[in-house]
């Protein structure tokens, strides 16, 4: 898989942003320019600590996975590791189920939730987030000795569909499908791990599974499945970093430190490293 350039409209406001952000302003916009101290009493004592605590759910490749040692890697594991290393701090990754990210943060286990999050309705008041970094899309995959034919996402209503608990597809699913009547709820499979999900798909007790669109182009290489649709319809945001509600000065250090490796050619770098590619024109 190729990548293709970071010419989507929403990334090339980032860009813009970056650009602006990247001269001016008292908070540091590239590593090393000021001491990550000098943001607030949050940064001060996550600094103090070495480390910055993260919720995350690593099911979710090639964002985040982990190895058989409990180690995470990924796409958003890089990311962040760069972000804390910018912020003079060392990442500790914590493995949960992602419907309960939100609340181990509310509840201060964890200082910031990387995993592929998104704003919504919902949870805008319950915490920080930052600054969108990666464009989100939605894929529908099916088993490859199938031929199921969707050309809008209302077509998936008839079919069996897996999706994982506490994100963005279950709620729009719910919302624009099964409450309307359009969907049986019986057709609406809903796992806690999404891993779980794909092999119900793969085993045939499911006709179709919602996950990411370089999940699904991930999968499509490696497991017997092909990808029937792909949209940005049902995503809220980009992807952006969840932060504990009220941690101004961290969420402001995380922003700094993304436009920045934006602007550099650090995010780019990382993309290809883990191929991601836009979403398709019209998704």
């Amino acid at each position: 898989m190729t990548r293709i350039g970071r010419g989507g409209p929403a990334l090339a406001v980032l860009l813009l942003i970056a650009s602006a952000c990247s001269s001016g302003g008292s908070s540091p916009s590239i590593a090393g320019s000021l001491p990550a101290s000098s943001y607030g009493p949050n940064v001060t004592a996550i600094q103090a600590r070495g480390t910055i605590l993260n919720c995350s759910s690593p099911d979710f490749p090639p964002y985040e996975s982990v190895d058989p040692s409990g180690n995470f890697y990924g796409f958003d594991v890089d990311m962040f590791d760069e972000v804390a290393t910018r912020l003079h701090v060392t990442s500790k990754w914590i493995d949960m189920p992602f419907d309960v990210t939100l609340a181990s943060l509310q509840a201060g286990k964890c200082d910031v939730s990387v995993s592929t999050q998104q704003k919504t309705p919902d949870n805008k008041d319950a915490v920080n987030f930052t600054i969108e970094y990666e464009p989100a899309t939605t894929a529908f995959l099916e088993r490859k000795d199938e031929n199921i034919t969707l050309t809008k996402i209302e077509d998936v209503a008839k079919y069996k569909v897996g999706v994982q608990t506490g994100g963005t597809n279950e709620k729009w699913l719910k919302d624009h499908l099964v409450t309307p009547g359009l969907m049986s709820a019986d057709n609406l499979k809903t796992y806690e791990r999404a891993d779980a999900s794909l092999l119900d798909l793969v085993n045939g007790r499911l006709d179709l599974i919602t996950t990411e669109g370089n999940t699904g182009a991930l999968y499509a290489k490696t497991k017997p499945v092909k990808t029937a649709l792909i949209t940005t319809k049902m995503n809220a945001s980009n992807y952006v970093i969840m932060v504990r509600k009220g941690w101004d000065d961290l969420t402001r250090a995380i922003d700094d430190q993304l436009k920045a490796m934006i602007a550099d050619g650090t995010m780019k770098r990382l993309e290809e490293k883990w191929n991601l590619v836009e979403p398709p024109p019209g998704a």
